[in-house]
């Protein structure tokens, strides 16, 4: 069913929590007791909902590429710095030699 432009400004100006709440219960005082406005009423909140959840899973995607990217420069840091102090290290009867 598709919402008409009335209802969808309607839905929007009073918004998603109100229309919710009307209509699970039944308390009808931002939406007409009609069955065609309140059968998109349900669709509306239905689509409201839908991308909520999807600007969440969004927003999880985006925190998760965050933390495997930050994870991943760590490890590359951990890893250059044990190899460069093992060079240090390695190098060190060297440098004492040239000291001398």
């Amino acid at each position: 069913m598709a919402i008409s432009e009335n209802n969808r400004e309607r839905f929007e100006g009073v918004g998603l929590e109100k229309i919710r709440r009307e209509l699970t219960v039944g308390d009808y005082h931002y939406i007409p007791v009609d069955d065609t406005t309140q059968a998109e009423a349900r669709e509306w909140a239905a689509e409201q909902e839908a991308k909520l959840e999807k600007e969440k899973n969004d927003a999880r995607e985006l925190e998760a590429h965050r933390f495997r990217s930050v994870l991943g420069w760590t490890i590359a840091g951990v890893i250059v710095t044990v190899v460069a102090a093992a060079a240090i290290i390695a190098a060190g009867p060297v440098i004492k030699e040239w000291i001398r």
